[in-house]
């Protein structure tokens, strides 16, 4: 599993400071929170745990701004609970979820450290070729497991960006928190219908991000039961184009 550590490109903060993102129909009559400020990372260290499909980017959030994050967003999401019955065709998951549209948000967030990463890693960069990698999807979700929560294995989708047109073609998910036992992510190598091997686990680490193919090219895949504690992630998809 190598690590591979990014050239100083960036500056040090991307300086600004942003209002709150409040998720629709959030009819609190609470003040807005102000949103966390996220420092621009400029030495990212990447590991790379499947040539063109996943990867890890270490340090993507600090501990203060995933203490932070969470804050914010138990504070202004209203959270819910994923339908116990799955529709046909979907893979069980038992999760407190909420999603939300912000392109300046997301603009943000590829540009703390992420287009760096995507553009200098070859792994990521040509897996797609002639596309590249542009940008994230600006439809974030922010996912919470409490114990006894979990996503059964399956697949994740491409799907379109409502702002830009472009399609996705990478997972990106950035774990908040570590202080609970289970949650892992596990990646699949083999799978046939007698057999389910070869597995590749991510352990969650706050302000960890694990960047995976998905789509056509998506590794079978689950989110573990979470043991004791409670699981925060915030997820995102990179757009090629």
């Amino acid at each position: 599993m190598p690590k591979k550590s990014l050239s100083k490109t960036a500056p040090v903060t991307n300086g600004k400071q942003r209002t709150a993102v409040i998720a629709p129909n959030n009819t609190s009559s609470k003040p807005l929170i102000r949103f966390p400020k996220l420092v621009r990372k400029s030495d990212l260290s990447v590991t790379e745990l499947a040539q063109n499909q996943i990867y890890l980017i270490h340090n993507f959030f600090t501990p203060q701004e995933c203490t932070a994050l969470i804050s914010y967003f138990d504070s202004t999401l209203p959270l819910k609970t994923v339908p116990v019955i799955p529709k046909k065709g979907e893979a069980f998951r038992s999760n407190d979820r909420e999603s939300f549209e912000d392109p300046a948000l997301a603009d943000d967030l590829w540009h703390l450290g992420l287009q760096n990463v995507c553009e200098k890693i070859a792994g990521i960069s040509q897996a797609s070729l002639p596309r590249r990698p542009v940008g994230l999807n600006a439809n974030l979700r922010v996912y919470r497991y409490r114990e006894g929560q979990k996503f059964e294995g399956h697949y994740d989708d491409s799907v379109q960006d409502k702002t830009t047109k472009l399609w996705t073609d990478w997972t990106l998910l950035i774990y908040l928190n570590q202080d609970m036992h289970g949650g892992e992510t596990v990646f699949y190598k083999s799978v046939s219908k007698k057999r389910i091997g070869d597995p590749i686990s991510v352990k969650p680490a706050a302000g960890l991000a694990l960047l995976h193919r998905h789509g056509r090219n998506c590794m079978f895949h689950e989110a573990k039961e979470v043991i004791q504690g409670e699981k925060w992630v915030l997820r995102s998809d990179v757009l090629i184009g």
